[in-house]
């Protein structure tokens, strides 16, 4: 596995530049594995990445934590002393990856995913220097419902709480799942009370979130799939057709105020509209309301905004593509 790397000015249209990361090392040299994901930071006036390196040794396959930086944010060269971190006892060394990477007050944070016991685990370390990492806590794990390994875990705080992201391998359905709750710097402490799942879909799979300028979280996923998932229909991996899936557009996070997550797609979307009709809002007094609105379902997309608390009704919305009626 390489890292690839692009640039964009408003979040869809991307311009590929040279490779950032590639295999090469003895810690990262797996044939099967490679430069797996992780995550960047500036530190101290260079653009850090932080990685996992995948090794085949005689114990078996050995997953750990690597460093990268660049002074100009196109060349990456490997720090000489990978790996920085190795699993912890315990945790399974093949099982030990994806590390997302933070600062807060003066200090480092790293959450990456990991399993112990068949449970699936969110490790939170701790670092003055970007080089020398600390366990802090477990922030959050399984109980057996949420699989046996997390894999590519996030954090971050919204709405004076936080959240926990990670994809969970053996949660059947649940491909992307998110926690809130309340995090302690102090302790690393995260005590959760709401959870849910950030897509419905089976292809939407590893999301990693960044902030904009103007302050918006927003969070992209991977659209693939893998034998592993029961959605798996055995149409075979992508890169046999020489590509490994495809990002999904980027999306906002949201919270409400009952503190679940909302995840729309970004307002830079509007930009690309052409054309667009607007309908006036309307009562549903009957038991059926048929609305024609003269749609192409492969170029249009379509918002339908729904009081759904009046009288106590429910709201079941049909479309008829052969009509064009909702």
């Amino acid at each position: 596995m390489h890292w690839g790397h692009a640039v964009s000015r408003d979040i869809l249209h991307w311009e590929y530049l040279p490779l950032a990361l590639a295999p090469s090392e003895s810690y990262d040299d797996h044939m099967r594995g490679g430069c797996f994901s992780g995550s960047a930071i500036a530190h101290e006036g260079k653009l850090f990445l932080m990685f996992t390196g995948t090794a085949k040794e005689e114990n078996g396959f050995v997953q750990t934590q690597c460093i990268a930086y660049s002074e100009d944010g196109i060349h990456f060269e490997k720090y000489g002393g990978n790996p920085v971190l190795a699993a912890p006892e315990g945790i399974l060394p093949d099982q030990f990856r994806d590390p997302k990477v933070w600062e807060h007050e003066g200090m480092y944070y790293m959450v990456c995913g990991g399993s112990c016991g068949r449970n699936g685990q969110a490790l939170l370390y701790r670092s003055k220097d970007m080089f020398h990492w600390t366990f802090f806590n477990v922030l959050a794990e399984s109980r057996g419902e949420w699989g046996y390994m997390w894999e590519c875990t996030d954090f971050f705080p919204m709405g004076g709480k936080y959240v926990l992201i990670f994809s969970p391998m053996g949660a059947g359905e649940h491909t992307a799942v998110y926690m809130v709750g309340d995090f302690d710097y102090g302790t690393g402490k995260f005590c959760s009370h709401i959870n849910g799942e950030i897509d419905w879909g089976f292809d939407y799979y590893a999301p990693q979130s960044f902030q904009t300028p103007d302050g918006r979280r927003i969070i992209v996923g991977w659209a693939n799939g893998w034998e592993w998932m029961p959605s798996w229909k055995d149409w075979g991996p992508t890169y046999k057709e020489s590509w490994c899936g495809f990002f999904n557009v980027p999306r906002e996070v949201r919270m409400m105020e009952d503190g679940t997550l909302q995840f729309p797609p970004v307002k830079e979307l509007e930009d690309l509209s052409q054309n667009p009709r607007h309908e006036s809002a309307f009562a549903v007094t009957e038991e059926e309301k048929k609305l024609d609105v003269h749609i192409l379902s492969d170029q249009s997309s379509l918002e339908i905004f729904v009081d759904r608390y009046q009288n106590n009704h429910s709201n079941n919305i049909y479309a008829g593509n052969a009509q064009n009626q909702l």
